[in-house]
């Protein structure tokens, strides 16, 4: 009611599914990129269940809800928000869009030092096959930083760890933890966060850390990888 009030834009049904496409819609289009190639129909069921009750909990319609209908209509359904909603907004954003990814993304470094704006955009690019994906991530990808996590986003941990049987599993766990953790530090530091927001904080300041941390970070990816091939290795072992 107040974003109404004070720019006369009431959010839509249309705008409410896309929301909700960008949280699940990939898992339902592109399942064997991300790893979920070995999910079951009744997992993938209990997932778009789920999210249909999220979805009407917040105000979605059932005739728009992603996950109303049957799986296969779930899929479809999905299929059509990327080919005709999403691809198009990636292949020609808005300036004012592409401007709100960046703030996003630059929020996000400040807990994740993973994460790097270009690299990020350019592994969704080609994560959702965007036409002239290729000629994009040639504009973007300039420091070495946005190349190496660029390739290690798309050629290690979604092109080996989550395609590997046995590792696979583990590697969702560990990264769910690693998730779990990013929301425990900013819960621990938002009111640092937002003084340093509000101090404004150089885009060099930004840079500087931005170098320091990654080699740290992953490092620690590094030692997780090793532990999760030793955890894989025990197993297969024992089994």
């Amino acid at each position: 009611m107040l974003s109404i009030k004070k720019t006369g834009v009431q959010m839509t049904q249309f705008d409410m599914v896309v929301t909700q496409w960008a949280f699940v819609g990939p898992m339902f289009c592109l399942p064997d990129s991300l790893g979920l190639e070995t999910a079951s129909d009744f997992t993938m069921e209990a997932f778009a269940h789920a999210w249909f009750q999220f979805g009407q909990a917040l105000g979605v319609q059932r005739e728009f809800n992603l996950g109303s209908g049957t799986l296969d209509e779930v899929k479809s359904y999905s299929r059509a928000i990327h080919r005709l909603v999403i691809n198009p907004c990636l292949r020609e954003p808005s300036p004012l869009g592409d401007k709100m990814a960046n703030h996003l993304l630059e929020g996000c470094f400040l807990i994740n030092p993973g994460i790097h704006t270009n690299a990020f955009k350019c592994f969704m690019y080609r994560l959702f096959e965007v036409k002239g994906w290729e000629e994009k991530a040639k504009k973007e990808l300039v420091s070495w930083s946005d190349k190496l996590v660029y390739w290690i986003s798309s050629s290690v941990v979604f092109g080996t760890l989550l395609q590997t049987p046995g590792v696979s599993s583990v590697a969702r766990k560990a990264f769910n933890a690693l998730m779990a953790f990013n929301i425990r530090c900013t819960n621990h530091v938002q009111k640092r966060i937002m003084t340093d927001y509000a101090a404004k904080i150089t885009v060099r300041t930004v840079e500087f850390f931005r170098h320091l941390l990654l080699p740290c970070w992953y490092l620690l990816i590094c030692v997780s990888n090793f532990i999760m091939g030793d955890v894989a290795g025990v197993r297969s072992k024992n089994m």
